[in-house]
């Protein structure tokens, strides 16, 4: 919880600094776009001292905002919709990554900020915790000025399970969720 109202503060703070800004003419102006792309699910698992880990493919599509707050710093909130498949189940997921972007120069950034994740089917939250907060990294590349393609991972900061799993009381089991995304994006 404490994660969250930090998040939470966090957010409320960009926000704020962002209206704050004042115009000029040499400012960059607010974009919006799509995107879309590869994305995998990284169910890790620790019990006692032991971890694995388990991938599950799928993939993303979304929309976000590129915010400018400096010529080399911009905001770019994010709402993705990703569905992941194995053995003929799916697993629909919500993420709100809320990043920074650091335009190394007029093509190649790095991003990196908090990520909420919302699991959406009912089904899939037995035992887990259906809201999750990460923090994710990665880089992007501008091909042109309208289409763009980018990496990012985002590692779980808490532990995913809402309560111990039948017959593994006596030993201390964590689960957390990371995601890799993979994928083209296009400004309007």
């Amino acid at each position: 919880m404490k994660k969250l109202n930090l998040f939470l503060s966090f957010l409320i703070l960009t926000v704020f600094s962002t209206s704050a800004q004042d115009d000029n003419e040499n400012s960059k102006t607010v974009t919006f776009g799509a995107k879309a792309g590869y994305t995998t699910i990284i169910l890790k698992v620790k019990v006692d001292s032991e971890s694995d880990s388990e991938d599950i493919s799928g993939f993303y599509i979304g929309t976000f905002a590129n915010i400018p707050l400096s010529q080399k710093l911009d905001l770019q909130p994010e709402l993705l919709y990703s569905t992941y498949s194995e053995d003929g189940e799916n697993t629909g997921v919500l993420q709100l990554p809320i990043l920074l972007k650091y335009n190394v120069d007029d093509r190649f950034g790095l991003v990196v900020g908090p990520q909420l994740d919302f699991l959406t089917d009912d089904d899939d939250a037995a035992g887990i915790k259906r809201v999750g907060v990460g923090i994710a990294g990665g880089i992007a590349f501008d091909i042109t000025d309208e289409l763009f393609m980018d990496a990012r991972y985002s590692f779980g900061l808490y532990d995913r399970l809402s309560s111990g799993l039948p017959g593994f009381e006596e030993f201390d089991v964590k689960t957390y969720f990371n995601y890799l995304h993979i994928g083209l994006g296009y400004r309007f």
